[in-house]
């Protein structure tokens, strides 16, 4: 594969519905091998299902990001553009560990507006992963 799209779950249902929704304006845009739903307990299965297209891969074991990040390799092998979806809170943490995944691949993240009373909550949630995952 030379181009894939990937979207990571979340246990927060709307947040993935707004990531699917990006994906489908970004696939659809562009010229993407395939999608990939991310995402364990369900999540994988709950974004295919709000997604409109056909190409299309499940990863469903994950329940981390780091988790997500690799199963996702596991698939695409050595891929040469790769383009994940998740929360603007989000961004750091996974632009950062999908370095270390996937360092022979040129990898962006772009992130969907995180909106309601939990923004300031999940920009503290995310900053103490991130933090965990650089002093690990």
């Amino acid at each position: 594969m030379r181009s894939v799209l990937v979207v990571l779950g979340s246990k927060d249902k709307s947040l993935m519905d707004k990531r699917v929704s990006l994906a489908d304006s970004i696939f659809l845009s562009s010229n993407f091998d395939c999608i990939i739903f991310s995402g364990g307990n369900g999540e994988a299965e709950y974004m295919a299902e709000k997604w409109n297209g056909d190409k299309f891969i499940l990863e469903n074991r994950s329940t981390t990001t780091l988790e997500n990040l690799l199963f996702t390799r596991k698939i695409i092998g050595d891929t040469a553009h790769i383009v994940i979806v998740t929360d603007r809170s989000h961004v750091p943490r996974t632009r950062y560990l999908a370095r270390r995944v996937f360092h022979c691949s040129r990898v962006e993240v772009i992130g969907v507006p995180a909106t309601g009373g939990f923004l300031m909550k999940r920009f503290f949630y995310e900053f103490s992963r991130w933090v965990r995952h650089v002093f690990q």
